[in-house]
């Protein structure tokens, strides 16, 4: 693991860096420290405890963002370490959270793809509503964010310093360059949410990938033109002639050139199920089953179910 550091972005709230950009909230009166996710895993938790040690203090509490691994893949690392610590989620992540194994049983069709999965269980003593709102941590005055759109029950947080972590409603520019298809479970959503993170007048934003942000307005306008090309190609795959999700997701795999192995295929499945539900709820695609579930262009399916019926 590359030698990490602990960044400020203003005050009290800081930052890792490298790949994620697991917050840090210092507090001076108690020497007592909240974090923001725990990061993917034990090694990971462990150099950040070590980091934070380092310096006089101790954990006293993590924020989970979401359910997802790269989150909460610390949080046995640091219940273990500190027995009294408080772990915090909201009442729509924390199953999530608390069951690893859920993410994997709600993979639907590409459960079959992954691999085994976890079999523990993280403990959650904290469950606040999934609303905006205040909300006090070891003494600390913070304000949850409602932020869905990447998964289920995701949040963001306002520290004290008006610093917003962001989680993974938005992602930074040199992951963009690397992923040209992006992980949202629901694309409403998660233009919602964009047009919310518009309107907040912070000091900076933190996102899990991609660092610190003092302005996140043309990254906003670079997820959605990116969202948009996901639309607009599956439309032109489904254009001229019906085509099954399966034969979607490998055009779709060998368009943007990834890899063969089945956790990106899985993850292609997903995000193809994503935008082509997306495209269904805007009526610029329709369904319809003759033989499996077919997609096509618009108020084609009709014809087409019209012409199977007369054959």
């Amino acid at each position: 693991m590359a030698k990490l550091q602990l960044l400020n972005a203003g005050g009290s709230s800081y930052y890792l860096s490298g790949k994620w950009s697991v917050g840090v909230y210092l507090n001076r009166t108690n020497n007592s420290a909240v974090l923001i996710d725990s990061g993917p895993n034990a090694a990971f938790a462990k150099a950040l405890d070590q980091m934070i040690t380092n310096q006089g203090y101790s954990v006293g509490a993590i924020v989970n963002t979401h359910g997802h691994a790269q989150q909460c893949g610390g949080n046995e690392y640091f219940q273990d370490r500190y027995p009294n610590i408080r772990i915090y989620s909201s009442e729509l992540a924390a199953p999530f959270v608390q069951y690893p194994w859920l993410e994997r049983q709600c993979a639907a069709g590409e459960a079959i793809l992954l691999d085994e999965h976890e079999a523990g269980k993280r403990t959650v003593t904290d469950i606040f509503s999934y609303e905006d709102g205040p909300v006090d941590i070891n003494g600390n005055a913070f304000m949850i964010v409602t932020l869905p759109g990447h998964c289920t029950g995701m949040i963001g947080i306002i520290t004290p310093d008006n610093v917003m972590y962001c989680s993974d409603a938005l992602f930074g520019h040199q992951t963009l360059e690397r992923q040209k298809l992006l992980y949202f479970n629901d694309i409403k959503s998660t233009r919602a949410t964009f047009n919310k993170l518009r309107k907040y007048d912070v000091s900076a934003f933190v996102l899990n990938h991609g660092g610190i942000y003092t302005d996140v307005s043309p990254l906003i306008e670079e997820h959605i033109e990116r969202l948009e090309q996901g639309l607009q190609h599956i439309e032109e795959l489904v254009r001229e002639k019906p085509k099954t999700y399966e034969q979607i997701v490998s055009e779709v795999q060998l368009y943007y050139e990834i890899e063969d192995n089945h956790v990106a295929y899985a993850a292609v499945c997903a995000i193809v199920r994503t935008l082509l539900t997306e495209l269904k709820r805007l009526r610029r695609i329709d369904c319809y089953v003759e033989t499996g579930l077919l997609f096509i262009k618009g108020s084609q399916a009709n014809e087409s179910v019209a012409r199977t019926a007369k054959s």
